[in-house]
């Protein structure tokens, strides 16, 4: 089974997982050279395919991170750069993050619009994971333990700053 994870806010990545195994990643700053580049990460996935040999296309499974992070997924909308976390607009982003949390009207069209827009540059589906639970996953298979202990801690994520997760 080939799955395909994609993450396209800023810091955006491409990984392949073949059979469970961690067969590529990379963040797409190393191919561009624009610390923090942000977007889909196209040179990370045309990396990808020469490395592996599979493309895009031939993912049994594609997921994506950030359901509710639309505005990467429009063209032109966000700037280029990290996030300056002591902002008003970072302040702002975050506000939206836990009316999301709450606001199951809010969530769903953020969703839709996230769903659309990704669909659109995929032409297909992905299914969409939880961001602190991306976060354990790209701890947790490195790892090689049986029942590992991970805690993400950051700044945001669904409107949550960390979770804990113990299998």
């Amino acid at each position: 089974m080939l799955i395909i994870g994609i993450h396209e806010d800023t810091n955006s990545n491409f990984a392949s997982i073949q059979d469970g195994k961690i067969v590529f990643a990379m963040a797409e700053e190393r191919a561009t050279r624009k610390k923090f580049q942000h977007g889909f990460p196209k040179e990370s996935a045309k990396l990808c395919a020469r490395y592996t040999g599979k493309k895009l296309s031939q993912a049994d499974v594609l997921v994506a991170g950030n359901p509710y992070h639309f505005l990467s997924r429009l063209p032109g909308i966000l700037p280029a750069g990290e996030h300056d976390f002591f902002s008003l607009a970072q302040h702002g982003y975050l506000s939206y993050q836990d009316e999301l949390s709450k606001n199951k009207l809010l969530s769903g069209a953020a969703r839709l619009v996230s769903a659309t827009g990704l669909g659109l540059k995929l032409r297909r589906l992905a299914q969409f994971v939880d961001h602190h639970t991306a976060h354990a996953w790209s701890a947790y298979m490195p790892a090689g333990m049986e029942a590992p202990l991970v805690i993400s801690a950051d700044n945001m994520g669904y409107g949550y700053a960390a979770k804990i997760f113990y299998e």
